[in-house]
């Protein structure tokens, strides 16, 4: 996915990206975010992503869905991980064997592949939507808010994301009295 608008030059050009990419994003009926980070390459990610991609076009399915490798999820000892949006269900420790199944029973029949999602140890039971894991409801992601949910290669997936709308508040509306004055107010260091 590819923006038409080729230089930026102010906050209507990147909220221009920003809704093209939305718009592109919206023609499609899923969204699947495999995991690329280093514990899902090592587990095979790749291969998990060949048979998705076969298993789709098998299926008929392909213009349906969009399948973005996004950085790393959080759940290295897990991958490869698989996540569909709309509904956030999150696969496991797939193989390219499991892959016919997902698009098959989920994405074909609305129906989530269970035993492919998550188990919870302590609980003793599958959950089958990533938000709703402990692990991740815990936390509180600032610095990485964006990774595992946007494709890591996509300038304008983080656009879209409103990626850079600060930066362009400062260049475009800021000046460097304003810029120091909230740098200092902010207690950054470093």
């Amino acid at each position: 996915m590819v923006t038409t608008v080729s230089k930026v030059t102010s906050l209507a050009d990147l909220r221009a990206m920003r809704d093209q990419y939305l718009r592109q994003q919206q023609d499609t009926r899923y969204r699947l975010l495999l995991c690329a980070g280093a514990g899902c390459v090592s587990s095979g990610c790749q291969a998990v992503r060949a048979a998705l991609l076969k298993a789709l076009d098998d299926a008929g399915v392909r213009d349906e869905v969009i399948v973005h490798e996004t950085g790393c999820i959080g759940s290295c000892d897990m991958g490869p991980t698989l996540v569909v949006q709309p509904d956030g269900t999150f696969y496991t420790q797939l193989t390219p064997a499991d892959m016919a199944r997902i698009v098959q029973q989920h994405l074909r029949q609305g129906e989530v592949v269970e035993p492919l999602c998550y188990f919870d140890r302590e609980r003793k039971a599958r959950v089958t939507a990533l938000p709703e894991i402990e692990y991740f409801k815990r936390q509180v992601r600032l610095v990485t808010a964006r990774c595992g949910s946007i494709p890591y290669a996509s300038l304008d997936a983080y656009i879209a994301t409103d990626g850079y709308a600060a930066l362009a508040k400062v260049l475009g509306a800021c000046s460097r009295e304003a810029v120091i004055d909230e740098v200092k107010r902010s207690g950054l260091r470093g």
